[in-house]
């Protein structure tokens, strides 16, 4: 479960799709960004500091709730509750990237992490959605290519793929029209700790509305692209921003 959480905010590796009919050229990289950060709220992302998401977790075999808090320095934590009782947690502290679990020896509860779980996490931040737009990231440092124009149900979009300095690369699609984020296509394991199985995921963003200005969206569902197969549905029931934080808030241990 643990890694799968952690893939609603994350992304694998990027895949190119094949182009239906619509020429790249028909706009340019600077006009699809420019748009796109416009579209989804613009320069209002730069109020956001801290973000605090309530969520609802839908798998197949289960159902729980989770708490996302994030700064826009990378600070991070993730708790997740079967009920009232917390089943599992990770997070970036000033310290170090952790990880806890009451099936985990006592001393162990809370213990750093390796390289790619911490990764993993600071995608998260890093990535268009929380406290960026695409074209936020660019100017971040990231690298985004303009890949190609690709067809949908919905109508063409333009396919961009942004990669980290870290290598880590994920593909966006956006509406041609709108210039909106519809979804995004990665190739990963859905849950690589039990299945090591790494198959075409896409997630769809939909429901999207305005918060204080800035584009979001109510739910995110993570599909199988060979099968049809639903993987899981993230719903977000409460968001707010720039919530009271200190560096204490993202310890191990739940905060009073």
């Amino acid at each position: 479960m643990k890694a799968s959480l952690r893939q609603r905010f994350l992304a694998g590796c990027a895949l190119p799709l094949l182009s239906h009919g619509f020429s790249a050229s028909a706009a340019d990289l600077e006009t699809i960004l420019n748009r796109n950060h416009e579209g989804h709220g613009g320069d209002a992302y730069a109020r956001i500091e801290s973000i605090r998401v309530e969520l609802l977790i839908s798998e197949p075999t289960y159902e729980v709730r989770g708490t996302y808090l994030a700064t826009r320095e990378g600070l991070v934590r993730m708790d997740v509750f079967t009920g009232k009782t917390r089943v599992f947690s990770e997070g970036v502290s000033p310290a170090c990237v952790w990880s806890w679990s009451p099936n985990q020896p006592a001393e162990e509860r809370g213990a750093c992490v390796g390289d790619e779980e911490a990764a993993a996490l600071r995608h998260g931040v890093e990535l268009p959605g929380l406290f960026h737009t695409l074209r936020d990231v660019r100017d971040r440092g990231a690298a985004v290519h303009l890949v190609g124009s690709v067809g949908s149900s919905s109508g063409p979009e333009w396919q961009l793929r942004v990669t980290l300095e870290d290598g880590f690369s994920r593909d966006y699609f956006i509406d041609q029209e709108s210039y909106e984020i519809t979804r995004a296509r990665d190739f990963r394991a859905f849950h690589p700790a039990t299945d090591p199985t790494e198959v075409l995921i896409e997630t769809r963003f939909e429901s999207p509305h305005r918060v204080e200005g800035i584009l979001r969206f109510q739910r995110q569902v993570n599909v199988n692209v060979n099968t049809g197969d639903v993987l899981g549905t993230t719903t977000v029931l409460n968001l707010e921003f720039n919530p009271d934080v200190t560096a204490e808030t993202f310890e191990a241990e739940l905060p009073d």
